[in-house]
């Protein structure tokens, strides 16, 4: 079953590895007690090792961040779309009565 940790999960769990590996387990042994793969361990290792959990927060905020604002630069907004370059005005009928159509441009 896979599951997600929140990045202060992640902190404390790896910090409650590196305390079992001081008292002498092996990395197998502390990733069994801590119901996480090996794989999940190392990677974690390496993206969050040092850290403390107020520092994991600031970068998982700032990662969102970061990805909110790449989004928003990315995506054309409405307004462009309608007055681009690439658009052309195009003739719609509006009926103000029934003798007389007006044609907007």
């Amino acid at each position: 079953m896979k599951k997600r940790h929140s990045t202060e999960q992640i902190v404390a769990k790896l910090h409650q590895a590196d305390v079992d590996m001081d008292k002498g387990l092996t990395v197998p042994e502390v990733c069994k007690q801590l119901g996480i793969s090996e794989q999940a361990y190392y990677l974690w290792r390496t993206k969050y090792g040092g850290m403390d959990p107020l520092m994991a927060k600031q970068l998982n905020d700032l990662e969102k961040k970061n990805s909110l604002s790449s989004f928003l630069a990315t995506t054309p907004t409405l307004r462009s779309l309608e007055t681009g370059p690439h658009t052309r005005p195009s003739a719609t009928p509006r009926r103000r009565n029934r003798k007389n159509v007006m044609w907007e441009i």
